[in-house]
């Protein structure tokens, strides 16, 4: 463990002081508890969002594909004519 330090096994026998040594064995268990907690965050991140409790589940429909597409429209044209037409069929739900 310390030799990863630039501490040679000579010297690591050469240590009588009981508190150096309960500093080197913590640092061991630190790193690896770091090792784990690193792995366990990479397997959470893999794992899919999913709702809380008494939650509603994301409108995936038809009609809400049908929304972000013409609020994507308006986002996109330049024409203001054009955005307010968009976004009027969004507000009298012509979806």
């Amino acid at each position: 463990m310390l030799k990863g330090y630039g501490y040679t096994e000579q010297e690591v026998d050469k240590i009588g002081d009981h508190r150096a040594m309960r500093i080197a064995h913590d640092l061991m268990k630190l790193k690896t508890a770091n090792k784990q907690v690193r792995k366990a965050v990479k397997k959470i991140g893999k794992t899919p969002k999913s709702l809380r409790p008494g939650g509603t589940a994301p409108a995936v429909g038809q009609k809400a594909k049908r929304t972000q597409q013409i609020v994507k429209q308006a986002k996109a044209t330049k024409n203001d004519r054009q955005k307010a037409r968009l976004l009027g069929r969004l507000i009298r739900g012509e979806s």
